[in-house]
């Protein structure tokens, strides 16, 4: 019991407490690895609004709830979402990610049938391995209630339909501190930065999926800069054009086709892999594999077209130095009929640096331990 609850009780004794550390040591390696691990799974609620107050704070309450900008996860539209025991939640380093939650017709508490879904981690504090809305618990197991034998594996999210990341801050209107929640990613965020003008603030986890930062006065423009688990850099340029920004104050990035998330400011491609959320809740597997996948939950690294752009082509600011006055540069300077001996757009030819995108790594599935 102390190893299932990723917890060494008082009076335990030294033997238990070498055993659990043991176990969740080779379940870490095991889930970094990407080896579907077994576990148990139980019903969360049956209410739609479940996940307002979840511990990752995708939908605060006071952002709106279901209707804050970080709520808009096709799992969180679907109800594809589940509260994770504190092994998996990893003190909320799993915010944001996504499982393969399969069940093989094995005995269970109530009666049911074999099924497979992918939810996405919301919430903590369920003391079995999953703990889940009732429509995925459904889709999963054919039950409503009980407590099921499942298996799982990590998989790359799906993300919203032609949208890409999305910061949205919590807590703003502060040039000296600042509260920021990253949603709608592939990945659960490892890391995070806050670029504000020509400087650069690391920021730090504060729970749930929310990050903090103090940029000690700093205004200008603001940019974030996100690593995923397994390594992925996720840049969101161009997120405000002033900081700091007042509560509730958002901005959404780019995405790829597949699910990778690239620079912000291009009008990103529609991603296929999205629409598959809503059909994979409703697919039931005829069979009934432990570790087989449903066909229509492709984890997102492997369904990539290579024609889609990554990114848009302001990229490249084409002005150099001041040194030139020819106003073609920029298309601001070019419907202003100055005189010949006037260059005085030559200012504009300048505009403000437009940070160019990360490369897009090939997102890795390397869960820390």
């Amino acid at each position: 019991q102390a190893a299932s609850s990723g917890t060494c009780r008082a009076g335990a004794g030294p033997g238990a407490c070498d055993s659990l550390l043991l176990q969740t040591q080779t379940r870490a390696h095991r889930l970094a690895s990407g080896d579907t691990l077994s576990g148990l799974m139980t019903m969360w609620s049956d209410s739609a609004t479940t996940i307002v107050g979840g511990s990752c704070e995708y939908a605060n309450a006071a952002q709106g709830g279901l209707a804050s900008p970080a709520a808009t996860s096709p799992y969180v539209a679907a109800r594809a979402y589940c509260a994770a025991d504190d092994f998996l939640y990893r003190s909320s380093a799993a915010c944001g990610s996504c499982f393969r939650v399969s069940y093989d017709g094995s005995p269970a508490t109530d009666p049911g049938r074999p099924g497979s879904l992918v939810v996405q981690i919301v919430d903590s504090g369920s003391a079995k391995t999953f703990d889940c809305q009732v429509d995925a618990f459904e889709a999963i197991t054919g039950a409503r209630t009980g407590v099921f034998p499942v298996t799982y594996e990590p998989v790359d999210c799906d993300v919203a339909d032609s949208q890409g990341p999305v910061a949205t801050v919590l807590d703003g209107m502060n040039a000296w501190y600042a509260k920021v929640i990253f949603s709608n990613l592939p990945r659960s965020v490892a890391a995070a930065t806050l670029r504000v003008g020509d400087k650069r603030f690391a920021m730090t986890g504060i729970g749930g999926a929310t990050w903090s930062v103090s940029p000690g006065g700093a205004r200008g423009d603001a940019a974030f800069e996100l690593t995923l688990e397994g390594g992925a850099v996720v840049p969101i340029n161009g997120c405000f054009a002033t900081w700091p920004v007042e509560n509730g104050a958002s901005c959404v990035g780019a995405v790829a086709a597949g699910g990778s998330t690239l620079a912000t400011t291009a009008e990103p491609a529609t991603t296929s892999t999205t629409t598959t959320l809503p059909t994979t809740t409703t697919t039931v597997p005829e069979t009934t594999p432990t570790t087989t996948t449903p066909e229509t939950t492709p984890e997102m690294s492997t369904t990539k077209p290579e024609t889609t752009p990554e990114a848009s082509t302001t990229t490249t600011p084409a002005s150099t130095p001041a040194p030139t006055p020819a106003p073609t540069t920029t298309p601001a300077t070019t419907p202003a009929p100055t005189p010949a001996p006037t260059p005085a757009p030559t200012q504009d030819a300048t505009p403000a640096p437009t940070e160019k995108p990360a490369p897009t790594e090939e997102p890795m599935w390397e869960q820390e331990t």
